[in-house]
């Protein structure tokens, strides 16, 4: 994945961030969790939802769960985003 535009996608934002090293799923999300807290407010818990790629671009789809109930926060890398969730959402 490395020369691709990372970005997280919630509240219907796209929000450029930097991701160097992250290991696994949890480590790539403790990365963003600051944006997605910015939208949601505390994080109570998280879980992978899938992951999806194709024509080398990549989408982590995380639940996010915080006190007003639960949301969705995708990690996109891909020089077009919102192609790449279209993919990733079957069309």
């Amino acid at each position: 994945m490395a020369g691709r535009r990372v970005w997280v996608y919630v509240c219907d934002e796209f929000r450029p961030v930097v991701v160097d090293r992250w290991g696994d799923y949890a480590g790539l999300f403790r990365l963003v969790k600051p944006l997605v807290e910015e939208c949601v407010g505390e994080v109570l818990g998280v879980e992978v939802h899938g992951v999806c790629s194709g024509g080398g671009d990549v989408v982590v789809e995380y639940l996010v769960r915080y006190w007003r109930g639960e949301a969705w926060a995708r990690v996109v890398f891909s020089e077009s985003p919102v192609e790449a969730l279209r993919l990733c959402e079957g069309g």
